[in-house]
C-alpha cells in the first residue's frame, strides 16, 4: 500500500538550470564520503581553550569571551558518532534540539510533523528567536501552519560542516534580527581543513547508526595549486525511523512503536579559492541539500481510515562568493565581503484513504490529498571592514580593534496548498510575501590594561510586503561586554544587551477560513517585533590544569510573539475577530522573562585524560493577553552531565553521564490532571577509537547504556501530551533504547 500510494506523488519540476546542475552533481558525488583523518589520535583539548569568531566577529578565546560561548569541532563529531543535529548537540548543558515524528491523522490533525530535526533550543527558546547561520548566512524562518511545517533545523547537514559555535542571550548588535535567544554559526569544510602541507588528500568515511538503521557514506578530495586550492565534498545517507521503546505494532491509536518510514538524503559542497596578490583571496562556494522523507502512518489507521502515507521534500540550495582584501588603509586593514544567494523549499504531501457515513464533507468511499509547498528565496551582501590601532600613553596601554559594515537582504516567501477529495480549491495560508533587512553595525574590542570591554551598537530597518501586509520598523541595539583579565585564575566578566527579532510572515500575514468548522486565521498588521533585554554575569579562571565558568544570566522579553486563541469567553478588547466561534491570531504579549545558572568544569589531569562536568538550571514566565503569568513550556528541565575522556597514541575512549531532571506539572502551561510531565533520568554513553593505520581510523560508540526508558521534554513540550491512564501515548514518543553506532575513515595518501 506504501508503496502503491508513494508512486501518485509527482516530483516538481527544477525551478531553474542551476538546480538541474546541482542534481546532477549530486548523483556523482554523493555515493562517498568524508574528510580527511588525522594521522595521530589527539586528545580532545576542551571548548574553553578553542578559539571562536561567534562572539566578536573576531578571534578570541572562549575562556577569555565575556559571555557563553561553545564550540564543537570536526573531530567531536567524527568520535560521538553524529547523524545529525540532534546528536550534535546530545552534549551540550544548554542546547536542545526538538526532533519529531508524524502522529494521528496527518491530513487533518494539528500536531502532526514528519520525523525530522525542527528546532534548536537554547536556554528555553527555540525557532525563529534563535539566529541560525551557515558561513554568515542566516537559514530562512521556519513555517508551521496546522499539520504542515517547514522547519529551519530541516535545512542543515552536518556531513559539510568543520565546526560549530554557540553563542547564548542576545546577538543583535551583530547580526542583527532573530538572535534574542542567542546565535548558532555552522562553519562548512575548508580546503586547508584537508590539505595541511598537501597538494592533494581524499578520504572516504562509512558510518552506520542502530538507532535509525541509517547508512551513510561521504567522500571528500581538496586539491591545491599554484594559486588556488578547490574542495568537494559529496555524501548520501538512506536510513528509516528512529525507533521508540514501545513495545506496540501493528496500526491505530495504540500503536507505539515508531511509524514505518524511509529517509533518502543527498549532500554536496563544492569550493574554488582563488589566491590574489598581497595575501588577497576569492573564494566561489556551493552547498546543496535534498532530502526525502516517505512515511506509513498506521496510527492514524481506524475503522473508517484505511490508509495514511505520506511524503516530504526539504531541500537547500545556496551560492556565495567571498572577497578577502588587505587594504591596509587609515580606516581599515582588511574588507571582507560576501554576495550570496540562497533557495529553500519544503513540500509535504499526503494521501489517507478511508470510508465516512457522518462526515458531510466526505462521500461514504473518499480519496483525499493534502499537497503542501513553501519555498523561500533569498539573496544578500555581507561587509566588514575590520582595524588595530594601538595606544600608549604613559602606563596605560590601549588596544582596539574594530570591527564595522553592514548587511543588507531581500527574502521572497511563498506557500499554497493544494486538495483533493473533500475541497479542491488551491490555498495560501500566507500570500507571497518579501520582507527587506538593512543593518549597520559597528564593534570595539578595547583592551585597556588588564580591562578587555567590548562595545557594539547596531541599527537595522526591515520591511514586510505582501497583498494584505505592508510594514516597516526599526531598531537600536546595543551590548557591552566587559572581562577583568589580571588574574587569569579570577577573571570576572558581565555582558548585556538588546536584541529584537522581526515578525516572520506566517505570524503577521496568515490568513485561513473553515466556515464549516467554524474556526479562521486571522492576519495581525499590528504585529510588533519582539525585544529583548539579556543580561549575564559570572566569573572564568584557569588554574594550572583546571579551568571554570560560572554565569548567572536573565533574559526579559516585551512584545512576546504568541499565537492566541479567542472565542466568546477570552476575547480581549480591541481584538478583532473572525465572526466564527474559534478565531487563532499572532499576538504581542506584554512580557516574557527566563533566568538561570550555567556552571562549567574542565579539568586535565595529565596529556591523556581530560574530565568535565557541567549544571545548568533554569525557570521561564509568559505574561498572557489576559494577565496571567504563566510557565514558558519550552524552558527544559534542570540537567548535570559528566564526562571523562582518554586518549594515548593510537586509541581513545570516553564515557559521558547526563542526568535530566523531572519536568513538574507546575511548570507546565495550562496542565491539569492528565497532562503527561516525563520524569528525571540518567543516561550512560560510551564510545571508542582506533588508528588502525596511517590511513585508517575506527569509530563506535553505544548509546544509552542502560537501555534507559525516556522522554525528551525538548520533542513534546509543545505537542500537549496527556497521560491517558495507560503507557500507550507515552511510550509512542519515547527516545531510542540502547543502540550503537559504527564508522571508518580512510584517507588515500
Amino acid at each position: 500500500m506504501l508503496i502503491k500510494k508513494i508512486s501518485r506523488f509527482k516530483p516538481r519540476k527544477p525551478s531553474s538550470g542551476l538546480s538541474n546542475v546541482v542534481t546532477y552533481a549530486t548523483l556523482i558525488c554523493s555515493l562517498y564520503g568524508h574528510q580527511a583523518a588525522a594521522d595521530t589520535v589527539t586528545p580532545n583539548q576542551g571548548s574553553m581553550d578553542t578559539v571562536n569568531v561567534l562572539a566578536t566577529r573576531g578571534e578570541k578565546s572562549n575562556l577569555e569571551t565575556p559571555a557563553t560561548v561553545s564550540s564543537i569541532s570536526k573531530q567531536d563529531m567524527e568520535r560521538r558518532g553524529v547523524k545529525n543535529i540532534k546528536d550534535l548537540f546530545a552534549e551540550e548543558l544548554d542546547v536542545d534540539v526538538k526532533q519529531t515524528i508524524r502522529t494521528g491523522n496527518s491530513v487533518s490533525g494539528a500536531s502532526n510533523r514528519k520525523g525530522s530535526s525542527e528546532s534548536i533550543n537554547i536556554r528555553g527558546l527555540e525557532g525563529n528567536r534563535l539566529n541560525l547561520m551557515v558561513d554568515g548566512i542566516k537559514l530562512p524562518y521556519s513555517f508551521g501552519f496546522g499539520s504542515h511545517s517547514a522547519a529551519r533545523g530541516d535545512y542543515l547537514d552536518v556531513d559539510g560542516v568543520s565546526s560549530v559555535q554557540v553563542l547564548r542571550g542576545s546577538s543583535s548588535a551583530l547580526y542583527g534580527s532573530d538572535g534574542v535567544a542567542g546565535t548558532v554559526l555552522f562553519n562548512t569544510i575548508e580546503p586547508h581543513d584537508m590539505l595541511n602541507e598537501r597538494d592533494q588528500a581524499t578520504s572516504l568515511a562509512a558510518s552506520y547508526f542502530d538507532a535509525s538503521q541509517t547508512s551513510k557514506g561521504v567522500l571528500s578530495h581538496a586539491r591545491r595549486g599554484e594559486d588556488w586550492s578547490a574542495l568537494m565534498v559529496g555524501s548520501l545517507a538512506l536510513g528509516h525511523e528512529t525507533e521508540t521503546q514501545g513495545a506496540n505494532g501493528g496500526s491505530g491509536s495504540s500503536r507505539t512503536q515508531a511509524n514505518p518510514m524511509d529517509t533518502h538524503n543527498t549532500y554536496v559542497l563544492a569550493k574554488y579559492i582563488k589566491e590574489l596578490h598581497g595575501g588577497d583571496e576569492l573564494k566561489f562556494t556551493l552547498e546543496d541539500s535534498k532530502k526525502r522523507i516517505d512515511t506509513n502512518n498506521l496510527n492514524a489507521i481506524s475503522g473508517s481510515i484505511h490508509s495514511d502515507v505520506g511524503q516530504d521534500h526539504i531541500d537547500r540550495t545556496r551560492l556565495s562568493l567571498d572577497h578577502h582584501y588587505h587594504i591596509n588603509g587609515p580606516w581599515a586593514d582588511v574588507i571582507d565581503s560576501k554576495l550570496w544567494y540562497q533557495e529553500t523549499s519544503a513540500h509535504q504531501a499526503v494521501w489517507q484513504t478511508g470510508t465516512s457515513q457522518s462526515n458531510p464533507y466526505l462521500p461514504s468511499t473518499y480519496n483525499r490529498t493534502r499537497d503542501n509547498k513553501v519555498n523561500n528565496d533569498a539573496h544578500g551582501l555581507n561587509l566588514q571592514a575590520s582595524k588595530e590601532v594601538l595606544q600608549s600613553g604613559g602606563h596605560i596601554k590601549l588596544a582596539h580593534q574594530l570591527k564595522y559594515g553592514f548587511d543588507v537582504s531581500e527574502s521572497r516567501v511563498k506557500q499554497e496548498l493544494n486538495r483533493s477529495g473533500d475541497v479542491s480549491t488551491p490555498e495560501s495560508y500566507i500570500p507571497k510575501t518579501k520582507q527587506d533587512m538593512l543593518g549597520v553595525y559597528l564593534q570595539d574590542d578595547l583592551s585597556i590594561s588588564h580591562l578587555n570591554l567590548i562595545p557594539a551598537i547596531r541599527f537595522d530597518r526591515w520591511s514586510i510586503n505582501s497583498s494584505a501586509i505592508n510594514k516597516n520598523d526599526q531598531a537600536w541595539s546595543p551590548s557591552l561586554g566587559a572581562i577583568w583579565t589580571q588574574k587569569q585564575a579570577a577573571m570576572p566578566f558581565m555582558n548585556i544587551g538588546k536584541g529584537f527579532r522581526s515578525p516572520a510572515a506566517e505570524e503577521i500575514s496568515a490568513s485561513f477560513t473553515n466556515q464549516g468548522h467554524g474556526y479562521a486565521y486571522i492576519p495581525n498588521p499590528n504585529l510588533n517585533p519582539e525585544r529583548v533585554l539579556a543580561k549575564e554575569v559570572g566569573i572564568k579562571g584557569s588554574v594550572q590544569q583546571f579551568k571554570y565558568a560560572i554565569s548567572y544570566f536573565d533574559n526579559s522579553y516585551d512584545d512576546f510573539i504568541s499565537q492566541y486563541t479567542f472565542n466568546s469567553r477570552t476575547i480581549p478588547t480591541g481584538v478583532v475577530t473572525c465572526g466564527l466561534p474559534q478565531c487563532y491570531q499572532y499576538q504581542n504579549a506584554p512580557n516574557a522573562n527566563i533566568q538561570g545558572l550555567d556552571v562549567r568544569f574542565e579539568y586535565r589531569h595529565n596529556p591523556e585524560w581530560l574530565f568535565k562536568a557541567g549544571y545548568i538550571r533554569s525557570s521561564g514566565t509568559e505574561s498572557t493577553l489576559a494577565g496571567v503569568n504563566q510557565p514558558i513550556n519550552t524552558v527544559q528541565p534542570e540537567r548535570i552531565i559528566i564526562s571523562a575522556d582518554y586518549h594515548q597514541g593510537i586509541w581513545g575512549a570516553a564515557t559521558t553521564i547526563k542526568y535530566v531532571g523531572a519536568k513538574k506539572r507546575e511548570d507546565i502551561a495550562g496542565a491539569n490532571a492528565n497532562t503527561y510531565a516525563p520524569g528525571s533520568y540518567t543516561l550512560i554513553n560510551a564510545r571508542g577509537q582506533y588508528k588502525a593505520s596511517k590511513q585508517l581510523n575506527l569509530y563506535a560508540g553505544i548509546n544509552n547504556l542502560l537501555d534507559k526508558k525516556y522522554i525528551d521534554w525538548a520533542n513534546i513540550s509543545s505537542s500537549g501530551l496527556t497521560q491517558t491512564g495507560s503507557t500507550a501515548v507515552s511510550d509512542y514518543h519515547t527516545s531510542p533504547g540502547r543502540n550503537f553506532f559504527v564508522s571508518l575513515n580512510y584517507a588515500f595518501m
